[in-house]
């Protein structure tokens, strides 16, 4: 199969029926839109997950007087160790959210 150059696809597009550059403009469309989609929904799912975090380490925090003090050395660290796994995941989630430079759909990307 040989690579495609720019002056053959401007070749094809000139030459091609206006239903054929339509349907190839609306599949665009679709393919942007659905890009836009997953982001955005990947967006509120990172952020959930930081809220649920940051709230499961305000519960610890919170009710450690309670339930502290019948933890044998294990079980505490074994808590500790949660909760720093909570932390970070939160900050890893909400860093997520922060604009990032995301590789984008080019003119050229039929070359």
């Amino acid at each position: 199969m040989s690579a495609l150059n720019y002056p053959v696809v401007k070749n094809w597009v000139q030459n091609s029926a206006p239903e054929v550059i339509d349907e190839l403009y609306s599949f665009g469309e679709k393919l942007v839109s659905d890009a836009v989609d997953r982001l955005s929904k990947s967006d509120s799912k990172a952020s959930a997950l930081a809220g649920y975090c940051g709230g499961l380490v305000t519960l610890v925090a919170s009710t450690s007087a309670l339930w502290g003090k019948y933890l044998d050395i294990y079980s505490l660290v074994a808590t500790v160790v949660a909760v720093i796994l909570f932390i970070i995941s939160a900050w890893l989630a909400a860093g997520s959210t922060h604009p990032q430079a995301t590789e984008w759909y080019s003119d050229n990307d039929c070359f």
